[in-house]
C-alpha cells in the first residue's frame, strides 16, 4: 500500500480505452473516472485559489 494517494486502475480498463490518462471528478454520487484518449488532447492546465483542471477543446 502506498501513502501517496495514487490510484490503481484494472488493467483491463486501460487497454479497452488504450490510455495511460484518466480524469478523475467528484461527484454527489461519488467518483467518476473518465478516460483521456489520445482524440482528446489538453489544451491547457488551469489552477487558482478554488480549483484547478484541464481545460479541454469542444
Amino acid at each position: 500500500m502506498f501513502n501517496t494517494g495514487q490510484i490503481t486502475l484494472p488493467k483491463a480498463w486501460r487497454s479497452k480505452y488504450n490510455t495511460q490518462n484518466f480524469l478523475a471528478e467528484e461527484t454527489p454520487e461519488g467518483l467518476l473516472i473518465t478516460p483521456i484518449t489520445a482524440k482528446e488532447t489538453a489544451s491547457a492546465y488551469y489552477e487558482n485559489r478554488e480549483e484547478f483542471g484541464i481545460y479541454f477543446p469542444e
